[in-house]
């Protein structure tokens, strides 16, 4: 299971390609997350902060950052079928995900924001959560996750989308989270519906998926008390 995430040589870029659909992610709390602290520095009346990362109290999973020893196992998920067929992100080597590293990560306005989704017990990683095209000045940001199949059917993904849609528009204070889905990643969807996301519309020949242009669904989160 996975959604759709930004193309690797442009993770760290506002506006790059990607966006979240399932195949779908901060503080202290939250089973021993450490705090990151970042600032959105969006329009002058309208800074956008944090300071604490929200919390998941999954029975099966919590919420961290993403360390060096995840990118082995993130790319060996990555690269099953069943996560990439639906979606138009395949890594091809696990250097490109090192980035997401949070000690090599870049903490700026409009950096890619992710943290690793790891088993309560284990501490292994069995999936991630969180943003790209951040773009301060509007609000806004994309979501995207995803999931190995070893956990699928949990409940997982719709519990990390909850908390993280919240966490962004009643802290960090985004008025609309967005996603991304194929039009074949129905998983996805159905996460993206039960989480109140609204269909706004099919973009079409909106990203390349392996070589091929597919045809994408446009899902927004729009925080209704502004």
């Amino acid at each position: 299971m996975q959604g759709e995430h930004p193309l690797p040589q442009q993770a760290s870029k506002s506006g790059s390609g990607g966006g979240s659909g399932m195949g779908s992610t901060f503080g202290t709390g939250g089973g021993g997350i450490s705090m990151i602290a970042l600032h959105f520095a969006g329009e002058q009346n309208h800074p956008m902060q944090f300071t604490t990362l929200p919390e998941s109290d999954h029975p099966l999973v919590l919420l961290r950052p993403i360390e060096a020893a995840d990118i082995p196992v993130w790319f060996n998920y990555l690269s099953l079928p069943a996560v990439y067929e639906h979606t138009s992100w395949k890594p091809q080597a696990p250097a490109q995900l090192e980035h997401y590293d949070n000690a090599r990560a870049e903490h700026t306005p409009t950096s890619v924001f992710r943290l690793a989704i790891a088993d309560r017990t284990s501490g292994a990683m069995v999936g991630s959560i969180g943003f790209h095209t951040v773009a301060p000045e509007n609000r806004s940001a994309e979501l995207a996750y995803d999931l190995s199949p070893a956990v699928w059917g949990q409940g997982i993904a719709s519990h990390m989308v909850n908390r993280l849609v919240a966490w962004a528009h009643g802290h960090v204070g985004l008025l609309r989270v967005q996603a991304t889905a194929l039009n074949s990643n129905t998983r996805s969807m159905k996460v993206l519906e039960r989480c109140g996301f609204q269909r706004e519309g099919l973009l079409h020949s909106y990203r390349m998926v392996r070589g091929r242009p597919g045809d994408f669904w446009m899902y927004s989160h729009v925080e209704q008390s502004q």
